[in-house]
């Protein structure tokens, strides 16, 4: 159903985890939506129950494959996908730099037919790719296998199998890649050799600052270099200004909201029965402290629905530093009385003119923590416009997870997103949550003209709670407490 089907991988293991287990499919192939010519700007229109006037009906429950109407294929399919490959990695030795692989075919020697190739990776850059020689490999048999590598760098080591065609075969080319397996090599780095450099803060060099104007609803700090306006009213900057250059002209807000997917047709009623889609900022108290080498703007505040009781209560500091670097600390408490969280994140509205991104986490496509089996770790570029999965029925899409760095920038100035410790998602969509909520189909989407950037501590999972199981617990963003930080740092985009 549209985005998913998330947790496929548990069905997977226990299919495996049981010899008895016999026979399964995934419903369906197909997305059931009928062709109806095209809208005034040439895009398809795809229909579905009740388009037609016709009652009783089912909406798009029938909307619910692992390809498009005109056979493209959903992400969900090249997740199927990589959960069914047909070798895989079992086991490591990082003493003797070896690797177990098993045959997971019935009939073949997996040797036959598949060619497997390595590539290492130091902080998402390739630094080798090489070969292994199988000679033979049984059904169902396993194998150690050596692997060349030797004096691995001291930054996150990362090694991506790729078992590709070795000739055309039935309806494979040569080089179709058949699926993967990556490995995060346990050598304790969990930072990014580029963080340091980044964030460019020098201990020992005092906080310059000309003032700080605190006065009615706004704070505005400057040092000369960067101008920073911070309302109270709402705990968030409204103006990012850097070197002449106007990075940010909107207010910032937290957001829990994603628009529903497929998957939370029947959880979104207790999200919406709980206000999460309305939800009003309270702030209680702000203060100011400044340190040798910055200065931090802290808040409470809570985020509570108009028409009910409050949902969050929210601990946030921004601390500003002399170099225009803004670290955000982040302490929320989730009422334990209210469903589990679509996501808890910061939003940011830029212009429209950023479009080209990068970054260092899970792609190249959509993930989720349940759906994530298509990626693997890396550094991918992007553009915001190709973010977007083209759902029929539109719906939360394109996230990326596991995000260690984002570099999202137009034609003069570039937007850091910094992780130190825990891992962040993003989102990055000229489509704001409000429309991919409100549309019923993706022809009817209209472009905003900015770029809407979600750094998300997390999101729930997919799930297929359409028709299936309800999301597994360990999926659902459920915690009484989250403790979110990351840092953002603006600059020109002719240098770092």
């Amino acid at each position: 159903m549209g985005n998913g089907p998330g947790g496929l991988k548990e069905y997977d293991d226990l299919i495996q985890a049981n010899e008895e287990f016999a026979g399964a499919y995934v419903w369906e192939w197909c997305d059931h939506s009928i062709y109806n010519g095209s809208n005034k700007d040439g895009k398809s229109i795809y229909a579905y129950g009740g388009d037609f006037g016709e009652y009783p009906n089912d909406g798009n429950f029938c909307v619910d494959g692992l390809v498009y109407p005109d056979r493209r294929k959903h992400i969900g399919l090249l997740e199927y996908q990589n959960i069914n490959r047909p070798i895989r990695v079992i086991e490591i030795d990082t003493v003797n730099n070896k690797v177990k692989l098993k045959n997971m075919l019935d009939f073949r020697d997996v040797n036959d037919i598949v060619q497997i190739t390595y590539k290492l990776f130091s902080d998402g850059d390739m630094i080798c790719k090489k070969e292994i020689k199988l000679d033979t490999l049984k059904p169902k048999e396993e194998k150690w296998y050596d692997l060349s590598i030797q004096d691995l760098p001291k930054t996150i080591v990362t090694i991506l199998f790729e078992y590709t065609v070795k000739l055309d075969i039935l309806l494979y080319k040569k080089g179709f890649v058949l699926g993967y397996d990556q490995i995060i090599w346990p050598n304790n780095i969990e930072k990014l050799k580029s963080f340091k450099q980044l964030i460019n803060i020098d201990e020992k060099e005092k906080f310059k600052i000309n003032y700080i104007d605190n006065i009615e609803n706004n704070i505005q700090i400057t040092n000369g270099d960067f101008k920073y306006i911070y309302d109270k009213r709402i705990g968030m900057f409204t103006l990012i200004e850097k070197g002449n250059k106007k990075f940010i002209n909107h207010p910032l807000n937290f957001t829990i909201w994603r628009p529903p997917t497929d998957n939370d047709r029947k959880i979104k009623n207790d999200w919406i029965e709980a206000g999460f889609d309305k939800l009003d900022v309270r702030v209680n108290e702000v203060t100011i402290e400044e340190d040798i080498n910055s200065l931090a703007i802290i808040s409470r505040l809570s985020l509570t629905p108009i028409y009910r009781q409050k949902v969050l209560d929210i601990l946030v500091e921004w601390r500003i530093f002399s170099n225009g670097l803004i670290n955000c600390r982040i302490k929320a408490y989730k009422k334990l009385d209210k469903p589990f969280l679509p996501r808890f994140g910061v939003e940011i509205k830029l212009d429209k003119s950023y479009e080209d991104l990068s970054y260092f986490g899970l792609g190249p496509y959509e993930n989720y923590q349940d759906k994530h089996y298509s990626s693997y770790l890396g550094r991918f570029d992007s553009k915001v416009s190709e973010m977007h999965e083209d759902y029929i029925r539109p719906q939360e899409n394109g996230s990326r997870s596991c995000c260690k760095e984002l570099c999202i920038k137009n034609d003069n100035s570039k937007i850091y997103v910094l992780s130190e410790n825990k891992d962040f998602s993003f989102n990055a969509s000229h489509f704001s949550k409000e429309e991919l909520t409100d549309k019923t189909h993706n022809y009817e989407l209209e472009e905003s003209n900015a770029t809407f950037l979600i750094i998300d501590y997390k999101q729930s999972g997919i799930g297929s709670n359409s028709c299936g199981p309800v999301l597994e617990e360990k999926y659902q963003l459920n915690e009484s407490e989250i403790d979110f930080s990351f840092y953002l740092k603006f600059s020109e985009n002719n240098n770092n």
